[in-house]
């Protein structure tokens, strides 16, 4: 069964030799994970290409962290499953979130949104394709590791 998944993760040993859980993943959809960026319509998400970022779900906790919005959940489950996208969470931002702002403050309320649940969930990687949320999140996150879509392909091209 895809989708949220419940389990114990596997140790790992940092550089120091301390026993860690797996690193904990934090994933965009749309640009990351889809070939396409979507205008925020649940209907959207329908035949949506998967792109070829690797999702390492054996090695890692997957969370996947969108600012779609929680009228999309529904669609976006659909979606992730559809494409075999196992994860341990998804978190969507509450729906109505980007009425009446500028380009600008959607840009600022998605960051600010991604860096809050970064940090919530203690992620170790994230992924993103914005730029400005990237720098955003090095900023405002700087225990986490952000990573491009193309640097994600790279650090993972062992995963199929």
């Amino acid at each position: 069964m895809m989708g949220e998944k419940k389990r114990a993760g596997s140790l790992l040993r940092s550089a120091n030799g301390n026993v860690v859980n797996k690193p904990k993943v934090g994933f965009d959809i749309d640009g990351v994970l889809s070939k396409k960026e979507i205008a925020r319509s649940p209907e959207e998400c329908i035949g949506v290409e998967r792109s070829s970022v690797p999702v390492p779900s054996d090695e890692c906790e997957i969370y996947i962290v969108s600012s779609r919005t929680k009228d999309m959940e529904e669609n976006t489950r659909a979606w992730l499953a559809e494409n075999g996208i196992e994860y341990e969470k998804l978190v969507l931002l509450e729906e109505g979130g980007f009425e009446g702002l500028s380009k600008k403050e959607i840009n600022q309320k998605q960051a600010a949104f991604k860096a809050a649940t970064v940090r919530e969930y203690d992620l170790d990687i994230y992924v993103e394709d914005q730029a400005n949320v990237r720098e955003y999140l090095r900023e405002h996150c700087p225990g986490c590791i952000v990573l491009s879509p193309s640097e994600a392909r790279r650090a993972w091209r062992f995963v199929a």
